[in-house]
């Protein structure tokens, strides 16, 4: 009662941050109050922080929470060479230290599921993650040939939640989601910058299916019935693999998390 009392009398409007991690000028979003649990959440590829507004909303209703943007993405700098995943681990890592914030419960959707894997499957996660929630997760062999998977990703996902979010009017979050795609484009062709793409390019075939059995927090795996990128068998996989894991289904495509967080709120305000 007295950790409810708290953060509700403690809610903080969300607000728009800087610090400098690793040499990097990070951006981040801060939303909530709770001394007792901090939540860092990882963005997938399909724009920044900004673009899980709905998601960092429901989540600070009981947490402290932190939304970085990665290199290239959002509001944060461009990379400066390619880089490789682990590097994406080590900048997590960097962020919690700078910041101070203890042991975090730490939320990967999609590919940031592959970098929050990536970062707990280290001897030293403990003392940097309490607990770790996969969305949706990348991080496996794909199950489709390559030119299936891009015909997925960039035609069939968004043109399911276009019908989705037509029925609860979100398609402002939609076309944010596109419109961070574009600019994380536009603005590293603009400065003639493309190591993004060749990071990108680099960790398309990265898999972590050897780094399964190395996590030793517990895992709480969220995943979409209905995720047309990584099917439940992906679900399936990583909860065999990581001990002291629960997995939830949802009824949902593989963005459920950004634009109807909603139908998970039991899961990630009772269960985390």
């Amino acid at each position: 009662m007295f950790k409810k009392f708290l953060s509700r009398f403690f809610h903080s409007e969300t607000t728009s941050n800087y610090v400098e991690v690793n040499g990097i000028r990070v951006h981040y979003l801060k939303s909530g109050f709770n001394p007792f649990v901090k939540v860092v959440f990882l963005h997938g590829l399909g724009g920044g922080s900004k673009v899980y507004s709905h998601t960092i909303e429901l989540l600070s209703k009981k947490y402290e929470v932190y939304a970085l943007d990665y290199p290239s993405f959002g509001e944060t700098q461009l990379l400066d060479k390619p880089w490789e995943i682990k590097d994406f681990a080590d900048l997590i890592e960097g962020f919690i230290r700078t910041l101070n914030l203890g042991r975090v419960v730490l939320i990967g959707h999609s590919a940031g599921g592959l970098i929050s894997v990536e970062f707990s499957s280290r001897k030293d996660a403990s003392k940097y993650i309490k607990k770790l929630v996969l969305i949706d997760s990348a991080g496996l062999q794909k199950s489709v040939s390559d030119l299936e998977f891009v015909f997925r990703l960039a035609f069939l996902n968004p043109m399911n939640h276009y019908f989705e979010l037509r029925k609860n009017l979100r398609l402002n979050t939609l076309k944010l989601a596109i419109g961070n795609i574009f600019k994380m484009v536009g603005r590293s062709l603009k400065r003639k910058n493309v190591n993004i793409f060749k990071t990108l390019v680099g960790s398309w075939t990265y898999t972590v299916e050897s780094k399964l059995r190395n996590i030793k927090v517990p895992t709480i795996i969220l995943w979409g019935t209905d995720d047309e990128l990584f099917p439940v068998a992906h679900a399936y996989y990583f909860k065999s693999s990581i001990k002291n894991s629960k997995l939830y289904f949802f009824k949902g495509f593989h963005n459920w998390v950004v634009f109807t967080p909603e139908i998970g709120e039991d899961v990630l305000l009772r269960k985390i």
